[in-house]
């Protein structure tokens, strides 16, 4: 089901994001936070996965085991 999303390479172009973000003075860099230099990236991924299994695939948390039972198979 994600395999599209998940092969193809995708190119966003983000120059207004870099505009706003010299707009900004300090207090507007803290409070909104655009830049993502905080991320934790590997628990944003986590997070997503297990969101796309709830949100999208309609699959219970509960699930997990199975799913990971089955994957190392």
């Amino acid at each position: 089901m994600f395999e599209y999303y998940t092969n193809k390479q995708w190119i966003f172009k983000n120059e207004e994001v870099d505009v706003l973000r010299n707009m900004m003075n300090a207090r507007e860099r803290k409070d909104f936070q655009i830049d993502g230099n905080d991320l934790d990236i590997y628990q944003y991924l986590i997070d997503a996965v297990h969101a796309a299994r709830l949100y999208i695939l309609k699959e219970l948390p509960e699930t997990l085991p199975a799913a990971r039972r089955h994957i190392k198979v």
